[in-house]
């Protein structure tokens, strides 16, 4: 299992800084505000089978809300409005090897406080299915519900470094019971680029 975590990783690292110039240029263009690459950790506890350990890595697609907002006369005077689309594959270290697989929606509101430093909060929802069964949820596919924030540090322009803090609530929206949830606290780092 280590291995096969070790190789998801590195595709996902290789693949945040495969892109040529000329898709950077394109993406400039149009409305993709960030890419990026994350990864981090999860956990929370089950009521009966106790520890629950994530490793956690996705990809993050920035998409600019500002011109959204400013056409409906709602753009906020400083900061930007993102919405943001992270598909995630996450292997489940506890209670025995299993993953989440799913792609998280989110909002995302970013404030900078210098030029190289900004803080931001963000919540959102993933539909996910995971291939772990437990007695607090009946069914496999889940929604993810979260919410947290944190900080990015700009090693150059356009090139950041994040970290953050979401608290997650998995449950399957009572499509069956047992329905109790799983709550786990996440901590994040990342690596992005910004047009």
């Amino acid at each position: 299992m280590k291995k096969i975590v070790l190789i998801i990783m590195f595709l996902f690292i290789f693949s945040s800084f495969s892109f040529s110039a000329d898709d950077q240029e394109e993406s400039k263009k149009g409305i993709l505000r960030e890419l990026g690459v994350y990864g981090g950790y999860a956990k929370g506890h089950l009521d009966r089978q106790g520890p629950y350990h994530v490793a956690q890595m996705g990809l993050r697609f920035g998409f600019d809300m500002n011109p959204l907002l400013a056409k409906i006369h709602l753009k906020p005077p400083i900061g930007e409005f993102d919405f943001v689309i992270e598909p995630f594959i996450n292997p489940i270290i506890d209670p025995r090897s299993n993953v989440e697989l799913g792609a998280a929606l989110m909002f995302k509101y970013m404030l900078p406080l210098s030029k190289r430093f900004s803080i931001y909060a963000e919540f959102g929802a993933a539909p996910s299915y995971y291939t772990l069964h437990t007695q607090e949820q009946s069914t496999q596919f889940n929604f993810i519900d979260q919410a947290g924030g944190g900080f990015y540090v700009f090693l150059k322009d356009g090139l950041a470094l994040n970290a953050g803090y979401r608290r997650r609530h998995m449950s399957n929206a009572s499509i069956k019971r047992p329905n109790s949830g799983i709550n786990t606290d996440s901590y994040l780092l990342g690596l992005s680029y910004f047009k």
